[in-house]
């Protein structure tokens, strides 16, 4: 074992490389998002959302400058300077986040089978 990450108090769910692999992201049941800066293992980040769900998916852009999450209740969260930007609320479970290589579009996918698209980043009005 090299290093070991401590912060979340909850079972882990997600784990993203960012930043050219120079970022970690991890989201945990309890709500928490942190970034690892790589090598050194120190966190550079954190969002805990106190809401009562379990956050699902983790996905960035290429920049790492905003980080998406997945929560149980159907809500995609932007997330940026450790603080929530935007929430959109989907109307459906979300099994997937990814975004287009050119930056334009996040999909989800669904548990249904289906893949919804959205613009990027978030509109905030």
């Amino acid at each position: 074992v090299l290093t070991v990450l401590v912060g979340h108090t909850g079972l882990v769910r997600s784990l993203r490389w960012a930043g050219q692999d120079a970022q970690l992201l991890s989201c945990a049941e309890d709500g928490s998002v942190f970034t690892w800066t790589v090598p050194g293992g120190q966190r550079s980040c954190e969002v805990v959302l106190k809401q009562s769900c379990i956050l699902d998916q983790v996905g960035t852009p290429p920049d790492a400058q905003d980080v998406y999450v997945i929560d149980e209740e159907k809500t995609v969260h932007q997330l940026s300077d450790s603080q929530v930007r935007y929430s959109l609320d989907l109307r459906v479970s979300v099994t997937a986040i990814a975004l287009s290589l050119d930056g334009r579009l996040l999909f989800f996918g669904t548990k249904h089978g289906h893949l919804l698209s959205v613009c990027y980043p978030l509109d905030y009005t």
